[in-house]
């Protein structure tokens, strides 16, 4: 028999790392998942104060 198992997400979740490396998961209640850790960037050199103070803001500015 097969049984499909359905799972609700609630969040795309992007972490940014040394090197350049980017993971990208899928955020539910209770449960995360790994959807790619094999993606490569070319890493740059920034310093704390050229961030944009409102980064953290991000989810405010995009449209739904």
């Amino acid at each position: 028999m097969n049984e499909q198992k359905h799972e609700n997400y609630s969040c795309f979740l992007v972490t940014l790392l040394p090197g350049g490396k980017i993971w990208l998961y899928l955020n539910g209640i209770a449960r995360y998942s790994l959807v790619c850790d094999t993606l490569q960037a070319d890493a740059i050199d920034m310093a704390l104060g050229d961030f944009d103070k409102d980064a953290l803001l991000v989810d405010s500015t995009v449209e739904v």
